[in-house]
């Protein structure tokens, strides 16, 4: 018997709100949406994608036939194979992604990655330095590489290049956040489940405020051995969700409130002279006009 795949999953943008909507979607009565569902970088990481095959298909084996299965990875589009290793999973899935004012998404990405001790660089000079170019590795580039996570065109071609448009919606992030329900009633009729599934609480949002309170411990949360021995025995010791469950435990007892980094008018000009083509190509790409962006 075929293990469950998803039928409804969450592509991206990072920092733009997938796990929150994730969240509101599990709540339909209809849909099955496992907590270790969301994030698992099963597309976006080629380490993941090559070992983590068995795992990815467990993650929806409670789902009923009558619901439909949900799952994410907000990478996923980004990700440069994301889009074509989806297609060869998942045919027939109904893709959703969440676009973000690019600039904005930026300073969310940045300072994410600066609280947690990923990112070393001033904002100013991270800034910069992309705009100037910057090389990283693919699995580095998933946590940072903050200009090309904006560059939506290019990912939503890489989509497109797989699935027909009928099965890909396009959600602009500031109407997820101010009218939450008349999105989510859209997102219902696109994957084909009815508004009567109960009403969502809203207040359930993905809260990823504040810093890493120590260096050490937030990197024990996102280390990976890079010895394929060592990470084939550490998951016969720790299945998927024990380990899931230890790093989120660990980061959320090492989180504490951090000062954010001053989004300063020369950063915020430069994104905004960078992104100004950008924000013309996705509006024709879409024909959506998010009338909020700064580009």
């Amino acid at each position: 018997m075929d293990k469950r795949k998803p039928d409804v999953y969450i592509v991206g943008s990072q920092k733009s709100g997938t796990t929150t909507l994730y969240d509101w979607l599990a709540q339909h009565s209809d849909i099955y949406g496992d907590e270790l569902a969301k994030d698992f970088n099963f597309f976006s990481d080629s380490h993941t994608y090559n070992e983590g095959r068995d795992v990815f298909l467990d993650l929806n084996k409670k789902a009923s036939e009558s619901s439909l299965a949900l799952g994410g990875d907000a990478n996923a589009m980004f990700a440069e194979r994301g889009p074509e290793r989806m297609y060869e999973m998942m045919p027939d899935a109904k893709l959703i992604a969440i676009l973000r004012d690019p600039v904005k998404r930026y300073y969310s990405a940045y300072t994410h990655a600066a609280e947690r001790f990923i990112e070393k660089r001033s904002f100013n000079k991270a800034v910069r330095e992309e705009i100037e170019g910057c090389n990283y590795s693919e699995r580095d580039s998933l946590y940072c590489d903050y200009l090309s996570h904006g560059e939506y065109t290019h990912q939503i071609k890489k989509i497109l290049k797989f699935y027909p448009e009928s099965q890909l919606m396009i959600l602009d992030f500031d109407d997820l956040v101010n009218q939450p329900l008349e999105v989510l009633k859209d997102v219902y009729r696109y994957i084909g489940v009815d508004d009567h599934g109960g009403v969502p609480n809203l207040a359930v949002k993905n809260n990823t405020k504040g810093g890493a309170r120590f260096k050490i411990l937030s990197d024990i949360a996102r280390y990976r051995p890079s010895s394929y021995f060592v990470r084939a025995v550490g998951k016969k010791i720790l299945p998927y969700n024990l380990r899931t469950s230890f790093r989120r435990r660990l980061e959320e007892a090492n989180r504490v409130q951090k000062e954010k980094a001053e989004f300063d008018n020369e950063s915020r000009q430069l994104l905004i002279e960078h992104y100004k083509n950008e924000g013309v190509e996705i509006r024709k790409l879409t024909g959506k006009n998010f009338k909020s962006w700064s580009v």
